[in-house]
């Protein structure tokens, strides 16, 4: 996503840690191509951070949303959420914030309207 004063906030999905679907991260790339947090990015997610998405708020944040799919059967599926600064410092806690724990979609997206609110849309 391009931050507008030039750069880029990305957001991924990755395996290097030990939950098994990986967690999401984020990064900031200035204009220049050098990273501005740290060299491997910020952790967002405690759990599993699947299909990470960020948009950038109406109060000059950004809100990254990602699924955390039980992939064992054991514990139900999430969309979970964090609000992040734009120096990568996270707003929400305890980490980060369920959106809902009722039947997770398999694909879904967010969007903002003009009144700064986010909308998080799946099938359904």
């Amino acid at each position: 996503m391009s931050r507008g004063a030039g750069g880029a906030l990305i957001v991924w999905q990755d395996q290097r840690s030990a939950v098994a679907h990986g967690k999401a991260y984020a990064q900031h790339i200035d204009t220049d191509g050098f990273v501005q947090w740290t060299a491997d990015g910020i952790v967002l997610s405690q759990r599993a951070g699947e299909a990470p998405q960020i948009m950038k708020s109406s109060d000059g944040n950004y809100i990254v949303v990602w699924a955390d799919y039980d992939h064992n059967g054991g514990t139900p599926d999430y969309i979970r959420a964090q609000k992040i600064t734009p120096g990568g410092l996270p707003l929400w806690t305890p980490g980060e914030t369920v959106v809902t724990g009722m039947a997770a979609p398999s694909a879904f997206q967010i969007a903002s309207d003009d009144d700064g609110c986010v909308w998080l849309s799946g099938p359904g």
